[in-house]
């Protein structure tokens, strides 16, 4: 599946929104499609069963090119077991001192499938 879309929600954490979005729809698109693998057993069973059988065949790439930082898709990926696990996120964005969010250092963020490729200088504007 490829979606070319504008990073929906991408500000929006998993706990709270954040500037303008409230739901972070690619992230709940992309737990839905790697929850979509059938499993049986425990709930601690289940979860361990569904993240084995969707790191096996099913990956997601989840690429942000926005002028801001995906700073709540981020979030989400680094604290979801089974998005941490079967999900690559590269943002894509402006990352100066001063230029909100703040976040999105190229080494930001926890060790996991995270990628952030931050554009530094001037020239950079939300027309961009």
């Amino acid at each position: 599946v490829f979606c070319l879309v504008r990073p929906p929600g991408h500000h929006a954490s998993s706990a709270s929104f954040g500037s303008y979005c409230l739901i972070n729809t690619i992230a709940v698109v992309a737990k839905s499609l790697l929850s979509s693998a059938e499993s049986v057993g425990s709930p601690d069973q289940k979860a361990n069963r569904v993240i084995a059988t969707a790191a096996s065949w099913r990956k997601v790439l989840i690429v942000d090119w926005d002028i801001h930082h995906g700073d709540g898709t981020q979030q989400v990926v680094e604290n979801d077991p089974l998005l941490r696990e079967c999900c690559c996120f590269v943002s894509i964005h402006r990352h100066d001192k001063d230029f909100w969010p703040k976040t999105g250092a190229i080494h930001d963020g926890k060790p996991s499938r995270i990628v952030n490729i931050p554009l530094q200088g001037v020239g950079y504007a939300d027309a961009d």
